[in-house]
C-alpha cells in the first residue's frame, strides 16, 4: 500500500472545485469524508474521518 504525501494532497486540493465533495472508496463501499480530522504528531499523521 502506498501513502499519500502532503505534498501530493495539497496538489490534488487545489484544483478541487470549493463545491465538490470528498468521498473515500476502500473497495467495499465509499464513504464521504467528515469535516472532522485527526492529527497525530507523534505519529506524524493526518486522519480523515467517515461522515
Amino acid at each position: 500500500m502506498s501513502e499519500l504525501t502532503i505534498d501530493v494532497l495539497k496538489k490534488i486540493i487545489e484544483h478541487i472545485p470549493s463545491s465538490y465533495t470528498v468521498e473515500f472508496n476502500n473497495g467495499n463501499d465509499t464513504a464521504k469524508i467528515s469535516d472532522k480530522v485527526e492529527i497525530d504528531v507523534g505519529s506524524e499523521k493526518l486522519i480523515l474521518k467517515k461522515y
